[in-house]
């Protein structure tokens, strides 16, 4: 009798599906992966754990935001900007979170950001819990 040599077309066709689908999927998480790192950029070196996002906060009757890195264990340095020519008119603060979904607003479903201009003229930008934003525009 004669002993068979190499592989038969269904072994050679179940190696080829399983070697296909591990690599899709393999490939699908590297992709995933590098989109969720170029939405964060670089995590700040005083931040101790993993980096989550930011926290902006805008102070009132001022033209000053602070933002402050969030990490896991402990939040890094606090950055202070200031915008010439504007004034906001309340105290507000959100934090934007990238890698867990978008923005944390505290409860609320939106942001109303309101700030004053150098013609006393008062303007509106709205942001949702998916981080996008809105300029609503001039408030008579």
């Amino acid at each position: 009798m004669k002993s068979a040599q190499g592989f038969t077309l269904i072994e050679l066709l179940i190696t080829i599906t399983i070697t296909t689908t591990l690599a899709t999927f393999g490939f699908n998480a590297y992709s995933s992966a590098q989109r969720k790192l170029a939405l964060v950029g670089t995590r700040p070196s005083d931040c101790l754990g993993p980096f989550q996002g930011y926290q902006l906060a805008f102070t009132a009757d001022s033209n000053i935001i602070t933002t402050t890195p969030l990490c896991e264990t402990v939040d890094g340095a606090t950055t202070t900007h200031t915008i010439n020519n504007i004034a906001f008119s309340a105290t507000q603060s959100f934090s934007y979170r990238p890698l867990v979904g978008g923005v944390d607003l505290g409860g609320a479903t939106t942001l109303d950001l309101e700030y004053l201009d150098t013609n006393s003229q008062t303007h509106q930008i709205i942001i949702d819990k998916s981080g996008t934003y809105e300029y609503e525009g001039i408030i008579e």
